[in-house]
């Protein structure tokens, strides 16, 4: 996992719920400060059962800007 800037980030996966999946928790390397804002981009994989994600195209936004994913 890295942040825009391809700079590696620390993280934990614990399972939380059998039939919710697992809970992701990122931690930055400095805190945050109140107004910013930081990208972080997660390589994932699934497989064929996944059903709890889903995809939309940028069009399919309100903002037509960037597709979106929800859990």
């Amino acid at each position: 996992m890295t942040n825009i800037l391809d700079e590696d980030l620390t993280y934990v996966v614990r399972e939380e719920n059998k039939e919710l999946g697992d809970s992701l928790n990122i931690y930055l390397a400095s805190p945050l400060m109140k107004g910013k804002s930081i990208d972080i981009i997660v390589y994932y994989e699934t497989n064929q059962k996944q059903t709890a994600t889903v995809w939309m195209s940028a069009e399919n936004t309100i903002g037509k800007n960037y597709p979106l994913m929800y859990t």
